[in-house]
């Protein structure tokens, strides 16, 4: 079956590509068109109108007077067959910002805003695919999606936009899942990407549910954010990636600082990942110093008549990298950087 069939785009979708230089980001509290003194002469009256529109939707305390003159003003812009107003306006039916929620209707929207040449309208086709939201849930398709929009759309490479778990995109691919090991590329298969997906789109709305809790008793809260802009730590921090098994490394493993949770997968659903491989073969592991990586070789081979568990820890932030090697509770080598 193809594509289209599946997903109820039009074959247009090949063949729009964007003009203009002003790549309207659809949903985001901060649009690439904010600073007018240096845009003003790239961004159209259209763009500027948007960007205004955007603010009132996802400005930090909306409310029923802004998301009215909200709707007024994109509903003018739509009436006009405006590409990136249909794009905005799906993305608001589709979470119910100031009207009742509509995912067939949102969904529509977004097609025919694809067909008017808004590549950004793809991104949302494709998180709705992936949640089932007036289409049919069909991840295959989110990826296909999102691949071809990175791949055409003169922007940053972008992922998926998740109903209720905040205004950010959250990377289909994961860096993380990305990995060199000794030379050889490892990939997670397709099942792979769906269920991390689907366990970090459930940790945000955990996270959202009891941001919200906190603001219903304190308003001026987490700085009296907007529930439209939860969650509020949600794109901060860092990642953590683990590694863990006895005679072989058996379980690539994640984790959510926020909320304690983890998330564990077996080496053998990931695309080649090398047969047999011990923490003590391990002389390559993506950024890694060598250094380090002879430091868990090292104790490895120490400890590896223990019978216990083996466990690496890799954290890292926009700021710094850290390594922790445990044998059982104890850790038997570290590393870290900022």
């Amino acid at each position: 079956m193809s594509l289209y069939a599946i997903s109820g785009v039009a074959p247009s979708i090949d063949r729009i590509h964007r003009s203009g230089e002003c790549n309207y980001s659809t949903g985001l509290p901060n649009p690439i068109c904010d600073d007018m003194s240096s845009t003003a002469k790239k961004c159209s009256t259209e763009e500027i109108e948007l960007r205004d529109i955007n603010s009132l939707f996802y400005g930090r305390q909306p409310n029923p007077e802004k998301d009215a003159e909200a709707h007024k003003r994109l509903k003018s812009l739509v009436e006009k067959r405006y590409p990136q107003a249909l794009t905005l306006y799906s993305v608001v039916v589709w979470h119910g910002y100031g009207v009742q929620k509509d995912p067939a209707k949102a969904y529509a929207l977004a097609c025919d805003a694809v067909d008017l040449g808004d590549l950004n309208a793809m991104v949302v086709i494709a998180s709705m695919h992936c949640e089932g939201a007036g289409c049919e849930k069909n991840f295959a398709t989110t990826v296909d999606l999102i691949d071809r929009f990175n791949d055409t759309a003169p922007s940053v490479p972008i992922g998926l936009q998740i109903n209720e778990v905040g205004p950010g995109y959250f990377n289909l691919i994961r860096t993380e899942l990305e990995m060199k090991v000794n030379g050889k590329e490892v990939t997670p298969t397709m099942s792979l990407r769906e269920e991390l997906i689907n366990w970090i789109v459930g940790c945000k709305r955990q996270l959202i549910i009891k941001q919200l809790e906190i603001l219903e008793r304190n308003p001026t809260a987490l700085g009296g954010q907007s529930r439209r802009r939860l969650p509020f730590k949600g794109a901060s921090g860092g990642s953590l990636s683990m590694l863990k098994g006895k005679e072989t490394i058996s379980y690539v493993g994640f984790s959510d600082s926020w909320l304690s949770e983890e998330i564990w997968f077996d080496t053998n659903r990931f695309d080649g990942w090398p047969s047999g491989l011990s923490f003590g073969d391990l002389v390559e592991f993506d950024s890694i110093p060598a250094t380090e990586l002879a430091a868990v070789r090292k104790a490895y081979q120490a400890h590896k008549g223990s019978g216990k568990e083996f466990l690496l820890k890799l954290s890292q932030s926009s700021v710094h990298r850290s390594l922790g090697f445990f044998c059982g509770d104890k850790e038997i080598a570290s590393g870290y950087e900022d």
